[in-house]
């Protein structure tokens, strides 16, 4: 009897332990499937960052893009400005030459059957023609030197190559 009761009590601590053994499992098993929910939750939360991320980082890279054509264009607005102001002065003031040639050529045509216009007066209108003619020359050569130094920076250039150039001379 006393080996029965030893052996029923043994059973009884093994049924205990048992059931303490599969709580214990179920515990273990539940907090296994929250932490695997959590585990995917997380995931899932990350894969959504990253999605946002790479999407953020395209449109970086387009405002960068964007960015880089504009300032391309305004450096190109501002050399197109000042190759135009260094053209138009000389051809502006070629085109005021010229009117003024236009208008002693005339005069002087004019002059030509007058009898009072002396050779003197002649000489005069001539020289002023002259002088404007220089002038023009000269403003001319100006702009034909600009045109000259801009074919030199487009020419004969490696890729990536750049050379340094005055537009106001």
């Amino acid at each position: 009897l006393s080996t029965f009761a030893n052996q029923s009590a043994l059973s009884i601590a093994n049924a205990r332990s048992y059931t303490a053994i599969e709580e214990l499992n179920e515990g273990l098993e539940q907090k296994v499937e929250d932490r695997t929910q959590e585990l995917a939750q997380a995931n899932s939360e990350l894969q959504t960052s990253l999605a946002q991320l790479e999407q953020t980082y395209r449109n970086l890279q387009r405002s960068q893009e964007s960015l880089l054509r504009a300032e391309k264009m305004a450096a190109l607005g501002r050399l197109t400005a000042g190759i135009a102001h260094e053209m138009n002065t000389p051809l502006g003031a070629s085109l005021s030459s010229l009117k003024i040639v236009r208008a002693l050529v005339d005069e002087y045509k004019a002059s030509i059957p007058d009898p009072e216009v002396t050779s003197s007066d002649h000489q005069q209108i001539a020289a002023e023609m002259d002088t404007l003619v220089q002038a023009t020359q000269q403003w001319m050569e100006k702009a034909a030197a600009h045109i000259r130094s801009l074919k030199l920076h487009t020419r004969d250039l490696k890729p990536g190559e750049e050379k340094p150039f005055l537009v106001v001379q």
